[in-house]
């Protein structure tokens, strides 16, 4: 039987919106059109959208859980953006261009704008790639037309900037939407930044404290060691350690800025949360590192994924694509229940007695194999033998094995 691979991406051809239209034809409650001879489409009422939207996550919970954590496209990697402290821009050549207010949520959606090449001397970019925000902003503090106080933890680096000791509005980055399109909390329209809207351009800054965002998929367990992104060539390797190693570093140092060296997970503290004015239906995490960052660096490490919700109708649900037939069985076996208050139905058969064994039948045949021989040390796993090949360089039986 041939070997399959599973992906780590989310490959289903079945988006959320999808997913709910079926659920909402099963239950008689689609939408189809104004003359009532369109497609089968999302409804209109909204009770009646947030119960196919329930259904559609209960059955991901469901098929998750019935893999009991077996899986083996539950086992992702993630590859984690830091970033040191990131001052305005003097040049001009990056701002926020464009603001979304939604009255109903107190969001503020800010869409930047970068330019093609990063400006000379500029702060506010990595050196290989432009992106404006990364993906572990998210739950951060952003402060717009200025900087942080020089109070605030980290923030001592950006006296002496164009802007010199000008404090800016503080908002936090509630959602993170692309690189250049994050969401904040609350309105744009009072404060010294009003002023900018709509003119010249609003700059940003952000002060880095070692801390970064976890994507919502992390459920707080990582499965292998961290490591470097290939070619970052630092000579300093990177560990995990218990959070409370790092607490002890910070509180007998002043704040230091550098190469990390060691770093750990832990969930973003609720009062944190709360002050920032955002409630999410769980606790995120967050990785810690000791020292902060003096650069931009990336580090992978693999994980046991999570499952919160989906939201939007574009989302993708967290399986592959060659599960689209099993999770279809979920959500209509999951709308069967709903629907019938009961389970044995004809939905749940299917689900139960045919689509979840083949998935599992499919979910065996992407068993990793180990590899083979990695230096003198016999027959080892992967992960660890790819982490002596990479410590211990390779070894051959004629020659002294490098130190770390």
């Amino acid at each position: 039987m041939a070997q399959i691979f599973p992906t780590g991406e989310n490959t289903s051809a079945l988006n959320f919106g999808q997913l709910v239209t079926n659920v909402a034809y099963k239950l008689g409650v689609a939408s189809y059109g104004s003359t009532g001879t369109g497609a089968p489409a999302l409804p209109t009422d909204p009770f009646n959208l947030s119960i196919c939207q329930t259904i559609v996550n209960d059955s991901i919970r469901m098929l998750i859980a019935d893999g009991a954590g077996k899986w083996y496209w539950q086992d992702q990697t993630i590859q984690l953006d830091t970033f040191p402290n990131i001052g305005p821009d003097s040049t001009g050549s990056t701002y926020v261009k464009s603001t979304a207010y939604d009255a109903v949520n107190n969001l503020t959606t800010l869409t930047l704008t970068s330019p093609a090449t990063p400006p000379a001397n500029s702060t506010a970019f990595p050196t290989t790639f432009v992106p404006s925000f990364l993906q572990s902003m998210e739950l951060r503090i952003i402060w717009l037309n200025g900087v942080p106080s020089t109070g605030f933890p980290g923030s001592l680096s950006f006296q002496g900037t164009v802007f010199g000791s000008t404090v800016g509005v503080p908002f936090t980055i509630v959602n993170y939407l692309s690189p250049t399109t994050v969401q904040i909390s609350g309105t744009l329209s009072t404060g010294s930044v009003s002023t900018f809207v709509g003119s010249t351009h609003i700059p940003f800054s952000i002060a880095t404290l070692g801390d970064f965002t976890l994507p919502a998929d992390f459920g707080g367990a990582y499965t292998s060691e961290i490591t470097w992104i290939a070619g970052t060539n630092r000579a300093v390797y990177i560990d995990w350690v218990d959070e409370a190693t790092i607490r002890a570093q910070r509180q007998l140092y002043a704040f230091q800025f550098g190469i990390p060296s060691v770093a750990s997970v832990r969930p973003i503290p609720l009062p944190t949360v709360a002050q920032m004015a955002i409630t999410p239906t769980r606790p995120r995490w967050e990785l810690n590192m000791w020292v902060s960052p003096s650069e931009y660096l990336s580090v992978n490490f693999s994980h046991m994924l999570s499952f919160n919700n989906l939201v939007n109708s574009t989302d993708l649900p967290p399986t592959p694509l060659s599960f689209d037939e099993v999770l279809l069985a979920a959500v209509r076996a999951q709308t069967e229940r709903y629907q019938m208050d009961s389970i044995g139905g004809h939905d749940w058969e299917y689900y139960r007695t045919i689509a979840l064994p083949n998935a599992q039948k499919l979910n065996t045949m992407a068993a990793p194999k180990k590899l083979g021989v990695m230096s003198n040390g016999g027959m080892k796993a992967g992960p660890r033998g790819l982490t002596d090949w990479r410590r211990r360089w390779y070894l051959r039986s004629n020659i002294t094995q490098f130190p770390r």
